[in-house]
């Protein structure tokens, strides 16, 4: 459900927003500011109760990134789920996940332990230029596997998933990537 930041209803997204969807930012100024400004209360909240530290809490169309200390955003993220999940925003659990040297000792993750380090940040891969290559091919390939689909659809679909579809999440990937994350 989209509602504007007073809580009324404005209109029903079933499937989410398309990668490159110029209707992005609309649908998130719609949908996820309220719950937004709800896991920063619960963020302050537990710093306040903490009596130190610092959060940060970023949203870039769908994707949200918070940081903080990982017991800390580990309460966080429990809340942060039910509140998104309120306005119907559930989240998309096997893309999140909670990264740092210390989160393998936190007890009961809400979200999947990632001791490594950050591998992304609002979508984006972070890390050295090898991770970052080796994550641009995989999208590239993953990109590319409907291709042999299309040259056994109509023309003028097989046009428009190209276009709309497939031509989007390249061009994303090309806004997101620097020289030496594309080159063999």
């Amino acid at each position: 459900m989209l509602r504007f930041s007073n809580g009324e209803a404005v209109g029903l997204n079933s499937t989410g927003v398309r990668q490159g969807d110029p209707l992005a930012f609309i649908c998130f100024c719609l949908g996820f500011q309220e719950p937004l400004l709800q896991v920063q209360q619960v963020m302050d909240e537990v710093l306040e109760r903490e009596g130190h530290g610092i959060g940060v809490l970023s949203a870039y169309a769908d994707d949200v990134t918070a940081v903080m200390k990982a017991i800390q955003l580990n309460e966080v993220c429990t809340r942060a789920v039910g509140i998104f999940e309120a306005y119907g925003l559930p989240l998309q659990l096997r893309k999140s996940e909670i990264t740092g040297p210390t989160v393998a000792h936190l007890p009961n993750p809400q979200l999947t332990v990632q001791v490594d380090g950050i591998k992304k940040i609002m979508g984006n891969p972070i890390g050295t230029a090898d991770f970052r290559r080796q994550h641009v091919i995989a999208k590239l390939e993953e990109m590319c596997a409907p291709l042999q689909t299309l040259s056994r659809i109509n023309p003028q679909a097989a046009y428009i998933l190209l276009n709309q579809c497939i031509n989007a999440r390249a061009n994303y990937l090309s806004r997101i990537c620097e020289g030496e994350d594309i080159r063999a």
